[in-house]
């Protein structure tokens, strides 16, 4: 058998159907009937059942299915290395960030690596973090910036590989007359204080409000929560208008509605802070030249800065934003 053949094998598993799979694999019907008859007289063993119009593998299809996923995942690997020994594709890093982390964290940056690399392209290729994952998955892009994995199957999750990861807090973010703000933004909220409030999850697929929605759904905190906005950006000025309160990651914080004395929103601390794991992720068995090292390690640095940057407002509210 060759690739091509073993995933005709994987077609038919997951479509159900010979013709849907046909349709998928771009061949006629008739071809894809012929191969899996010639196979299975070849094997001497029935591959599929058909039950009320649908195709289930046997024990023995299901051994062969198998093994076609990890050969076609091996050749597909393979093929992505061999590609990246061009010299030409080694001068073109495509680089997959959200665009307010592209804001705070990557063009901060690029003339420092500019004047280190003056002949390496970086190509930003757009979109939430669920997304820049996608793109690493299916070799769009040779790095992205994104979440430890947690939405993904195990063996789509063991592919990934981070090149740096920082723990970073999420911060509670309210309107400046917000009842947490009137005892001082230096005390301390209890997650349990959040009962009852109206607090933005912004997006289905927002990484950040999945974990926040997860985790006082498990503290068993009830609130009202708003999936009327679609992206961090949006939720903040939600917050701006005294619609309800939020959860960001600290890269927001440079918006100067929270600095200065006339600050119309507030970082508040929590008892128990929420962190999670951030970073730049590559596939696995992926060797970084030295450009792709050096613009992660500047990266991580101006990472770091945003977030200690952040920090301030929970104990210098009203200050002037520091220069990052």
């Amino acid at each position: 058998m060759n690739i091509e053949q073993f995933k005709y094998i994987i077609a038919i598993a997951e479509k159900k159907s010979l013709s849907k799979a046909a349709d998928s694999l771009y061949i006629s019907q008739s071809a894809l009937t012929q191969f899996l008859t010639k196979l299975e007289r070849q094997l001497g063993v029935k591959l599929f059942t058909r039950e009320n119009g649908s195709w289930s593998p046997t024990q023995a299809g299901d051994i062969l299915l198998i093994s076609a996923r990890v050969i076609t995942n091996e050749y597909q690997k393979a093929q992505y290395h061999i590609s990246q020994i061009s010299e030409n594709r080694r001068n073109l890093i495509k680089f997959g960030i959200s665009t307010d982390r592209a804001s705070a964290l990557y063009h901060p940056i690029f003339n420092q690596f500019l004047s280190r690399y003056p002949g390496i392209q970086i190509e930003l290729h757009e979109g939430q973090m669920f997304d820049t994952q996608k793109m690493l998955m299916d070799g769009e892009v040779t790095l992205c910036y994104a979440h430890k994995p947690f939405c993904w199957q195990k063996e789509e999750r063991n592919k990934l590989e981070p090149v740096f990861l920082i723990e970073e807090p999420l911060f509670l973010t309210v309107p400046r007359q917000h009842r947490f703000c009137s005892a001082g933004c230096r005390r301390p909220v209890p997650l349990c204080a959040l009962q009852g409030e109206h607090i933005i999850i912004h997006g289905k697929k927002n990484a950040s409000s999945m974990l926040v929605g997860k985790l006082l759904e498990q503290s068993a905190i009830d609130f009202k929560a708003s999936v009327s906005v679609t992206s961090n950006r949006l939720a903040l000025e939600s917050v701006k208008n005294g619609t309800g309160i939020t959860f960001l990651p600290p890269l927001f914080t440079q918006d100067r509605a929270f600095w200065g004395p006339e600050a119309s929103v507030r970082v508040v601390p929590l008892e128990t802070p929420i962190v999670w794991k951030v970073g730049v992720f590559k596939l696995m068995g992926y060797e970084l030249n030295e450009a792709e090292r050096f613009l992660c390690t500047l990266l991580k640095y101006q990472h770091q800065k945003c977030i200690e940057a952040a920090s301030l407002l929970c104990t210098q509210a009203g200050e002037e934003a520091p220069v990052l």
